[in-house]
């Protein structure tokens, strides 16, 4: 596992090993300032009705997915994720997490600040283990302070 579930407390249960790699690659790809990453989270982390929702907006499907993290670097020039804990829904595929990003703006100012995100998991067709759902919320107030002071 990278740094971004190194540390992760994760419920008890085999019948999440399967899952623990694609979070793992999914938050890594968050952190990724590669042209490729909406390519990789349309086709290898998302199913292809999948939602990733955000402060910023929400994608929808494959296509929106493949395009949503176009702007993603317009106002950050490092960002870092890492997740601290896990709970699961009695439904195996339902996750809380909570963790914290570490942010530095393009106009120098570091941030450190915490999040809160859903994530429902499913398996697509071929077996293999995808995220139907991403659904993350965080304090965006620090980031727009930090934008204006600067």
């Amino acid at each position: 596992m990278g740094y971004n579930t190194a540390t992760t407390e994760w419920p008890n249960g085999k019948d999440l090993e399967d899952f623990k790699p694609l979070i793992d690659k999914f938050f890594s790809l968050l952190d990724d300032k590669g042209d490729a990453v909406g390519d990789q989270l349309a086709d290898d982390i998302f199913t292809s009705d999948g939602e990733l929702a955000a402060p910023a907006g929400k994608a929808s499907g494959s296509a929106e997915i493949r395009t949503c993290r176009k702007n993603a670097w317009n106002l950050v020039v490092q960002r870092k994720h890492s997740v601290r804990r896990v709970y699961r829904h009695n439904d195996e595929t339902d996750l809380m997490l909570i963790g914290d990003v570490s942010m530095v703006l393009a106009n120098g100012a570091k941030l450190d600040g915490d999040f809160a995100a859903r994530i429902v998991l499913a398996r697509v067709a071929t077996g293999e283990a995808r995220i139907k759902l991403y659904q993350v919320w965080a304090d965006s107030a620090p980031v727009q302070a930090a934008l204006k002071n600067n």
